[in-house]
């Protein structure tokens, strides 16, 4: 987190380095556990991706959406449909706001100060895919019961 040291003076960790990775970004052979790995080490962090999201939720950590894809025209983007659809919506930040950087600053505090609910979020968004994904398989298999899911017979 930028700012003077004495800012959050509960934050353990402000910046992460990863291994491969140069200053201008991830690298290559970084992969999803050795980000979330990398992320529950933070107090926060602030995403512009889809998947970063989903790693900190991943690693119960709490995160900021800073939505660079939100578009007029769409009226949204798949990271404004996950913070909604998490009940996390106070957690979302794009640059149509009208004071931009104090509005992200709010935010990013806010979010500092909140209890983590991205744990219990990742579970229950988990715990729907999985009942939805076990209706679709005996869905499947009452359908043609000679098909074995993964190869026919």
């Amino acid at each position: 987190m930028p700012g003077s040291p004495g800012r959050w003076p509960r934050a353990r960790t402000r910046e992460v380095r990863l291994p491969g990775v140069s200053g201008d970004g991830i690298g290559a052979s970084t992969g999803a556990d050795e980000l979330t790995e990398a992320f529950a080490r933070c107090d926060l962090v602030l995403v512009s991706r889809y998947h970063s999201a989903i790693l900190a939720l991943r690693g119960a950590t709490p995160f900021v959406a800073v939505d660079p894809f939100w578009s007029r025209r769409n009226g949204t983007s798949k990271l404004h449909e996950l913070t909604t659809e998490l009940g996390m919506a106070h957690r979302y930040w794009t640059h149509h706001d009208t004071h931009p950087t104090e509005d992200l600053l709010g935010i990013v505090e806010r979010a500092l100060d909140d209890d983590p609910i991205e744990a219990a979020a990742y579970r229950d968004t988990h715990a729907r895919a999985r009942a939805a994904f076990d209706r679709l398989a005996e869905g499947l298999r009452s359908a043609r019961p000679t098909v074995t899911l993964g190869r026919s017979s």
